[in-house]
């Protein structure tokens, strides 16, 4: 039985596109990938037919080795994945979280956090301007397959593995963006296994559309900290660790790491307020499997039928579909079922051949599982974006269990360019959970309108970060970014720059042309003496002082000095997407013993190091002088140093800022009472959260301090005495 009659929807007038009120924009996109960190590079590896299943970097391989052997003693066979470079790297600082914590912390949430709020400034948003907003998070997360970091700490620090509580818990993955940015609006993880990340995005419209939220971010993050071969099959996976999806030589997917994140909007607000466009979810459906003939199997009528559903919500005629990402595993069983239910539901519509692509990016990378479905999706943006089709690689000769002569698909097995005078790109992207959850999305392109252009002469350019070296960083990715991107113009980069945050660390300068701006940026990058002191360049006072700029009144003096920009300064201007925020990439990773080998043979002296051998904490004291400080400032110091692992402690900090919590402040108690027989509780050690307030505490609570003499101390926990 159709769901759909061809009387009911016509053929679309790709000339006249009206806005749906309830279609939704992505506005905002961060891309973390096997050799490709923006869209840019997903786009580059796509077209230069690159396959990244490879074996570990070597980074990570030691990392890996060191752990095996603590455990056994033994060299692990690790598995050929699409890996990412580096998962322990961490701006911690940046969210104010205590470096302790970070490192206890599953690499997921760390990952998530820097990719979720590279989206969300992708999309123009600054962390005032949507503090305290109705935006939701959505997390595709599945531990289908994987070792768990928190399993790994437990093993190798079972004594303080209440530090990793809060970081490891997969609830969590969603709540601390929304806890760091003040996010009002609904927040949670999705698991239907392979399809959690595109669940996630159908949740995230449906919330739009309901009223829950006004904004939504959605991500997911794969990846493997102890990708060890265990032996171990789920059954779906390659023997040589290469997907060939709808090949006859496929026998399964290779596996691949992945860290994707979204903005969505309503379609109708995007354009009002002038935001980038990447593309335009026009509908979607989730449906199950049932009573199949297995649990985990695919049952072909359900894939038609969430097909069907998606195309009747999005309200397009179906033979106007251009392309089709297919889930495509590569398995026997799943491929050709996959196409019979395509083939089936467009047999409902018409009885045309070959007029569909269809392709599957798994080829490229392997299968990303739980968000496999995000890494599709930016497969399509990027077609979008450059108007091209890539080929799908591996494949040669088609299964013969799939019919794709009598099909109205074709395998996009060499690079297509989209003619331009087609304005509606409509594409689909399947993906199928192990679970049975099955997903389907439809997408359109978006031709942005331009603003008119720009009265001004020059542009005020806005350039900030919260250290020196990440402002440095910044300034090299928006070098490359301009000798790159040509295409975009001057005014809307400069009010693009114009909408991040400003932070401590702060630049500014007039620029007249693109080629102006290159050379400003090439000038702060190409002084070896410090930065230019002419050419109109203006610092913030950390990093230049006395500039004389007390008089001057322009858009870049008043940013350096307060952080403050005009909003009337680019009223002709469209946001654009540029290089987001450089994180410094501080290692966070659990603290594995070496294990010393002799004659082949592990030493356990060295796995359980004795007291006397341990080594002395130093905690640095600073805003006052030396002979300044309290012994309670003292004392607040070491309680407050030695839970949160800061080696440096200001009379200024804050205990949550520090990346302090409830659960460490139980710590902090403890260790009051073991090391100086104080009776402090939770509640106390949270309501005293700045530094003087929690020395006071300490001062009325204590019956016998330390005697410290410097305010660089080191401190053994079996001494208990300040040197």
């Amino acid at each position: 039985m159709n769901i759909l009659e061809l009387d009911e929807l016509e053929p679309l007038n790709i000339e006249e596109k009206s806005i749906q009120s309830n279609e939704i924009a992505i506005i905002g996109l961060s891309v973390k990938l096997p050799q490709a960190e923006s869209l840019h590079e997903l786009w580059q590896l796509l077209m230069n037919e690159i396959e990244v299943i490879d074996e570990i970097p070597e980074n990570r391989r030691n990392d890996i080795v060191r752990y095996q052997r603590f455990l056994n003693d033994t060299d692990p066979k690790i598995h050929k994945y699409g890996y990412l470079n580096e998962i322990d790297s961490f701006d911690y600082s940046f969210f104010k979280i205590s470096y302790a914590e970070a490192c206890a912390m599953d690499p997921k949430q760390r990952l998530f956090l820097q990719s979720a709020w590279n989206a969300v400034e992708d999309a123009g948003y600054n962390s005032k301007e949507i503090k305290g907003s109705n935006t939701g998070v959505f997390v595709g997360n599945s531990n289908l397959g994987e070792y768990k970091y928190s399993e790994m700490y437990e093993k190798v620090s079972p004594s303080t593995v209440l530090n990793a509580v809060t970081g490891n818990l997969p609830a969590l993955l969603p709540s601390r963006l929304s806890y760091i940015l003040d996010l009002k609006g609904p927040s949670m993880v999705l698991d239907t296994a392979c399809s959690s990340s595109m669940v996630a995005i159908v949740q995230a419209c449906q919330s739009i559309k309901e009223g829950q939220c006004d904004l939504a971010v959605v991500g997911g993050v794969r990846v493997y900290p102890f990708p060890v071969d265990s032996g171990i099959r789920l059954g779906m996976e390659s023997s040589d660790g290469r997907t060939r999806t709808f090949d006859a030589q496929s026998d399964g997917t290779g596996v691949c790491e992945a860290v994707i994140s979204m903005v969505l909007a309503p379609l109708s607000e995007a354009i009002a307020n002038k935001k980038h466009i990447y593309g335009v979810i026009k509908g979607y459906a989730v449906n199950q499997d049932g009573n199949s003939i297995g649990l985990t199997a695919p049952n072909g009528a359900s894939q038609k039928e969430v097909l069907q559903k998606a195309w009747k919500n999005a309200g397009i005629y179906p033979p106007n579909l251009t392309y089709i990402e297919a889930h495509g595993t590569g398995t026997k069983l799943g491929d050709p079922i996959e196409i019979d239910a395509i083939n089936q539901a467009f047999q409902d519509y018409t009885d045309r051949r070959h007029f569909c692509g269809i392709g599957s990016i798994k080829t490229n990378l392997g299968h990303a599982y739980d968000t496999s479905g995000l890494v599709s999706l930016a497969k399509v943006l990027a077609i979008y974006k450059y108007r091209e089709i890539p080929a799908m690689i591996n494949y040669l000769n088609p299964n013969p269990q799939i019919d794709f002569e009598n099909s109205p698909l074709y395998v996009v097995d060499s690079k297509r360019e989209i003619d331009n005078n087609i304005k509606s790109i409509l594409c689909g992207i399947s993906s199928f959970g192990f679970s049975g959850t099955n997903c389907h999305i439809v997408l359109e392109n978006y031709e942005q309108t331009r603003a008119g252009r720009s009265n001004l002469q020059e542009h005020p350019v806005f350039l900030s970060a919260k250290t020196m070296k990440s402002l440095q960083e910044m300034i090299l990715k928006y070098y490359t970014f301009m000798l790159e991107e040509p295409e975009h113009r001057l005014g809307d980069i400069c009010y693009s720059v114009s909408l991040k945050d400003a932070f401590d660390y702060r630049i500014s300068f007039y620029t007249s042309s693109r080629e102006d701006l290159i050379t400003k940026l090439h000038a702060l990058l190409d002084n070896a003496e410090g930065y230019p002191m002419n050419n109109g360049f203006y610092y913030s006072e950390n990093i230049l002082k006395d500039q004389g700029l007390s008089n001057e009144n322009n858009a870049c003096s008043l940013y350096v000095r307060e952080g403050s920009v005009s909003s009337q300064l680019f009223l002709d201007c469209n946001k654009v997407s540029l290089p987001t925020y450089s994180f410094e990439k501080n290692r966070c990773w659990l603290k594995v013993p070496y294990v010393h080998e002799f004659n082949g043979k592990a030493c356990e002296s060295a796995r359980k190091p004795s007291e006397d051998n341990k080594e002395s904490f130093i905690i640095h004291l600073m805003g006052k002088k030396e002979a300044e400080y309290t012994e309670y400032e003292r004392e607040a110091a070491y309680l407050w140093g030695k839970t949160l692992d800061c080696k440096e402690i200001s009379i200024h900090h804050d205990y949550f800022e520090l990346g302090g919590d409830s659960i460490l402040a139980i710590q902090v108690a403890s260790l009051a009472r073991s090391e100086y027989e104080l009776s402090l509780d939770v509640n106390e050690v949270l309501s005293h959260s700045s530094f003087g307030r929690f020395a006071e505490l300490l001062k009325s609570k204590h019956t016998q301090l330390r005697k410290a003499d410097h305010v660089n101390y080191p401190v053994s926990s079996t001494k208990k005495e300040c040197l």
